[in-house]
Formats: structure tokens, sequence, C-alpha cells
């Protein structure tokens, strides 16, 4: 597929210049896990496989990565810290200028404001099977979100 071809989901503003990323646009394809991501988890391109494996992945030794996500349709970063056991909104950062999207929070585990947090949870499974953003689930909106792994 060319890059004319692509389906433009935000124009010019999403992705903020960085060396190697000349083109700002958001593409439908950046959408859902990542084929790095897909490896990472053993070779699963199922969402809830990759899921299970990134995220849900602990045991009394091992947690999970965390996992941030932009969901274009709330137009909002969401954050799930596995160490916290907790997932938020992410603040916009108080100096963003409100050019690039992508520079508007900082996708790192920190302390939120009450009115950020939206659950707090034992297991991540927990986030999989209850967190809804109106009447999407957890499946819908990982595939329709820009996703970044964090350690």
């Amino acid at each position: 597929m060319g890059i004319n071809e692509r389906r433009k989901l935000i124009r010019k503003q999403f992705w903020a210049p960085r060396p190697g990323r000349t083109d700002l646009n958001l593409y439908e394809d950046e959408l859902g896990w990542s084929l790095s991501d897909c490896e990472e988890a053993g070779g699963y391109t199922d969402t809830k496989d990759v899921w299970d494996h990134l995220i849900a992945l602990s045991s009394d030794d091992i947690v999970g990565f965390d996992l941030c996500f932009y969901y274009p349709e709330a137009d909002c970063f969401y954050y799930i810290d596995n160490i916290g056991r907790s997932l938020f909104i992410l603040p916009p950062e108080p100096d963003w200028d409100g050019r690039y999207i992508f520079d508007r929070v900082e996708i790192q585990p920190q302390i939120v404001p009450d009115e950020y947090e939206l659950m707090e949870f034992e297991h991540a499974s927990e986030v999989w099977d209850k967190f809804r953003i109106g009447d999407k689930d957890m499946r819908y909106i990982l595939e329709h979100s820009v996703l970044m792994l964090s350690t």
C-alpha cells in the first residue's frame, strides 16, 4: 500500500517532528498492536493474546508492561500503570503549545489528580473485562488506538 492509499485519521498534527519522522499524519494502519509488539508477545496477532502476554502477564516475580494508548474517538491518552495498579487519563502538559497531539502529554506513570483516575485494579485482566469507553470494550478500544508500551 502506497502512502497515498493510506487512510489519514489526523492530518499533519498528530506526530511531532522527530529524527526519522517527517510524516506527521496519523494513519488508520498505525492503530492496534505494532509488528514489534506482536513479536515481543511471541508472535501472537490476536489483540487479546498480545494483551495477555504483554500487559496481563504477571506473577509474584514479573509484572507486565505498562500501556499508554491514544484513543482518537475520545481524543484522550490513557495510561495503564501495572505497578501502581491504576488506569488513568494522562493530563495535558501545562506548557503544551497545542500544536502536536503527541506532545500534549508526558507518557509515563505519574500521580494524577483524582478526576483523571478511572479505575484501580488488582490484575490487568480486570481492565480487559471491565473498562469501557462508551459502549466500546477493550478489544475495540485497543484495535482503534495508538498503542505505546512502557517499562
